[in-house]
């Protein structure tokens, strides 16, 4: 937020499906140092909360529809990646929801060279600052089991344009 509020002149633009038009309100966790001085917009500050929260702990807010990850796990390695989708399970119910908005390795051919270049640096990178990695699907298949048997992949989209892929994961 504070990036925006630095950036007045900064056109931004959100794509939401219709699908996510139903919710009516959000809450952004993070941790306390991160969200201290932050305000949402005015003009959402009534249906847009902040909230205190570690993610290597248990979630504290149940049966929500949607749980929201954004360049989260490819930080962490798969045994923190693990902990931190764990740490959601108390917190789910068979309708819910995990959306990952992160980073994802697709199949070889299946963006330009270049693109898929760039990606495998990055993943070197990663595993070189922090021990950490991007994942492909069957990277992503092989967290969810051994986070819990329960995770299932629903879907990953990569939309056109976007460095980050929408991973969705149901609940069993």
């Amino acid at each position: 937020m504070s990036f925006f509020e630095a950036r007045p002149d900064l056109e931004v633009r959100y794509v939401v499906d219709e699908e996510s038009l139903k919710w009516q309100e959000v809450m952004k966790m993070d941790l306390e140092s991160v969200l201290k001085g932050v305000h949402p917009p005015s003009d959402v500050q009534e249906r847009v909360t902040f909230s205190p929260h570690n993610f290597f702990e248990e979630q504290p807010i149940k049966d929500t529809d949607v749980y929201f990850l954004r360049w989260v796990l490819h930080d962490w390695s798969d045994a923190y990646a693990v902990n931190i989708l764990r740490a959601l399970v108390p917190a789910l119910r068979k309708e819910s929801r995990v959306v990952i908005n992160d980073a994802y390795l697709p199949e070889f051919g299946a963006i330009s060279l270049y693109q898929q270049r760039f990606l495998r640096a990055t993943d070197l990178t990663m595993k070189q600052i922090q021990n950490a990695r991007e994942r492909d699907r069957k990277d992503w298949e092989v967290l969810l089991r051994e986070a819990d048997e329960l995770f299932h992949l629903i879907e990953i989209k990569c939309p056109a344009g976007s460095a980050l892929a929408i991973i969705i994961l149901g609940w069993k």
